[in-house]
This record gives C-alpha cells, sequence and structure tokens, in this order.
C-alpha cells in the first residue's frame, strides 16, 4: 500500500504501471491548480 505522499516507480514495472502514475500525477497536478486559485483569490 503507497502513502500518500508517495508515488511509485514505473520503470520496472509496465504499461499498467506508468498509466498508474501518470493517473496519479494527474490528479495531483489537479489539486495543486486548485489550491493555487484558492490561493489567489
Amino acid at each position: 500500500m503507497l502513502k500518500k505522499s508517495e508515488v511509485p516507480d514505473p520503470y520496472y514495472g509496465n504499461a499498467t504501471n506508468f498509466k498508474m502514475v501518470f493517473d496519479l500525477l494527474d490528479e495531483a497536478c489537479d489539486k495543486i491548480c486548485i489550491q493555487l486559485e484558492n490561493d489567489k483569490s
């Protein structure tokens, strides 16, 4: 089980591992953008 702050290294995995990492990073980026927008106002 991953900790909330961990993103696994997909290098030794397969396409599914890369997709999982992409999805984690995509979601994190969305949350960062939302937080930045909220901090701006």
